[in-house]
């Protein structure tokens, strides 16, 4: 039965949020353009009280750098790992923001390598930023490792 019903969750899950749309209604809450002044400083500042996840995307954060963030943890069956996102705003020295979504769907890599991709996104945005990494673009895949 469990099986049966981590195949349906697959194939439809509830919760069926893409990372791009994560990103840009992340970005237009920054915005100001999703809620009442009052609501946005409000859930702004649920994000940045948030303290799951601190090897997620928090752990590759350089100096100077804060993060706003929500985790999310799905199941774990024989060795499967559905799932493990994080997302969230970060916000650079200079107060120059990025939102981030990173969603793992599937994955059977152990959890020093789900940490490592979280982390890796964190330094490529901090990276871009500085000037010194490539051209960031809005990526969306659904793969399984």
């Amino acid at each position: 039965m469990r099986e049966a019903a981590l195949a349906d969750y697959l194939r439809d899950p509830l919760d069926g949020a893409q990372p791009a749309a994560i990103t840009r209604a992340l970005a237009r809450l920054h915005k100001g353009e999703l809620l009442s002044p009052a609501a946005t400083q409000h859930l702004l500042g649920l994000l940045a009280d948030v303290r799951t996840g601190p090897q997620r995307l928090k752990g590759g954060l350089p100096p100077g750098w804060t993060i706003g963030h929500k985790t999310g943890t799905g199941q774990d069956y024989r060795g499967t790992s559905v799932g493990i996102n994080d997302v969230g705003l970060l916000t650079a020295p200079d107060g120059r923001t990025y939102a981030v979504a990173v969603m793992m769907r599937r994955t059977h890599k152990p959890v020093p390598q789900r940490l490592e991709l979280m982390q890796a996104v964190t330094r490529t945005v901090a990276a871009h930023w500085a000037g010194d990494g490539p051209q960031l673009v809005t990526a969306s895949r659904n793969a399984a490792d």
